[in-house]
């Protein structure tokens, strides 16, 4: 399957964004034969960066999609699907967990999916600044048009430090995932070079 893509950027800085916006489309056709399945999966990520003075900005992110299929009930490669959970999208819960057995019985994978995520950043020095966010994440079994009363949702918050070097920031954060006691067993860290967003 070749996705098409089209992308609005209007970041100051691609891998350290202070203001301006970012905006992707990605459309993927794709057919499985094995299970005479025809589909559609369509993504939107959208990225708007905020600098309330010198020392603070907001970023948040939303990212929304669907799966269209011409059967629901096939069992679809799950990268035509969707999951939540990890760094790309709910912070501090387990990785793709979210979404498994979501339609069914071995029909691992969601037809819908809304992802938010909010970070406040603070400089703390020239070359040091601490991030404060939340991510939420919402699957849909069947898609956006069909009932939502088993649609699943979690949550995740934490704190991270962003070090700013030639490359870019080094990016460490750690998350704890909502409605869960806090303990260093339920906590997560992620590294990386670049804002997560």
């Amino acid at each position: 399957s070749t996705p098409f893509q089209m992308q609005h950027d209007t970041r100051n800085d691609r891998i350290n964004p202070q203001s301006g916006s970012f905006s992707e489309l990605t459309l993927t056709p794709f057919r499985q034969v094995d299970q005479l399945t025809n589909g559609l999966k369509l993504t939107y990520d959208v990225r708007r960066y905020y600098e309330i003075n010198d020392r603070v900005m907001v970023a948040g992110r939303l990212q929304f999609g669907q799966s269209f299929l011409t059967n629901s009930n096939a069992i679809i490669d799950p990268e035509f699907l969707f999951f939540s959970g990890g760094s790309n999208t709910v912070r501090g819960q387990p990785y793709q967990t979210l979404g498994g057995d979501i339609r069914g019985t071995d029909l691992s994978g969601a037809q819908g999916m809304a992802i938010g995520s909010a970070e406040v950043r603070l400089q703390i020095v020239n070359s040091l600044t601490g991030v404060i966010f939340a991510d939420f994440g919402y699957l849909t079994p069947f898609g956006w048009n069909t009932p939502l009363e088993h649609a699943q949702n979690h949550a995740g918050f934490g704190l991270g430090a962003r070090y700013q070097t030639a490359l870019g920031p080094i990016r460490f954060d750690i998350a704890h995932p909502s409605k869960t006691e806090i303990s260093l067993e339920s906590m997560a860290l992620y590294f990386g070079l670049g804002q997560t967003f």
